[in-house]
């Protein structure tokens, strides 16, 4: 399955335990609501996750929920620490009980069973409806192997 195609619009908080960071956040690159974003050390800015680029960059902090332009600022929210504590709406359909994480197209979600051979493994958390995400991350900091002909 390919990255999960969002609608903007739909893009918001899911309950009102949902955390969301009381200031909002600098982005260093354009981006969009629903995107799972990174922090650069080395300009103290968000970027858009990649699950092909460093380890840094796969390592999800938290999920815009507004748009920027590069420069700008945006509101995001803050992964919960228990199930059910940060429940975002990703603006996208998505399949209950299925694991989503950072895809390797920047700013990407997929299903996690679809994470490229050699990316980084960032899950986001677990669909608790067709809407909404269950925002827990667990970074793993390994790549899935590299398999040939159904062989890992």
């Amino acid at each position: 399955m390919p990255t999960l195609t969002v609608t903007l619009a739909d893009v918001g908080v899911g309950s009102s335990t949902c955390k969301v960071k009381a200031t909002p956040v600098q982005v260093g690159e354009a981006v969009d609501q629903g995107q799972p974003l990174y922090l650069d050390t080395t300009d103290s800015k968000y970027y858009r996750c990649i699950a092909n680029g460093t380890v840094t960059q796969a390592e999800t902090e938290y999920i815009a929920m507004t748009a920027s332009s590069a420069d700008g600022y945006v509101i995001v929210a803050e992964p919960g620490t228990s199930p059910g504590e940060s429940l975002v709406n990703l603006g996208a359909t998505l399949v209950v009980g299925t694991c989503y994480a950072v895809d390797t197209t920047a700013g990407g979600i997929i299903e996690v069973q679809n994470v490229a051979s050699g990316a980084y493994v960032t899950t986001l958390g677990i669909a608790v409806s067709a809407a909404l995400l269950d925002f827990q991350i667990q970074a793993s900091r390994e790549t899935k192997p590299f398999c040939f002909d159904g062989l890992c």
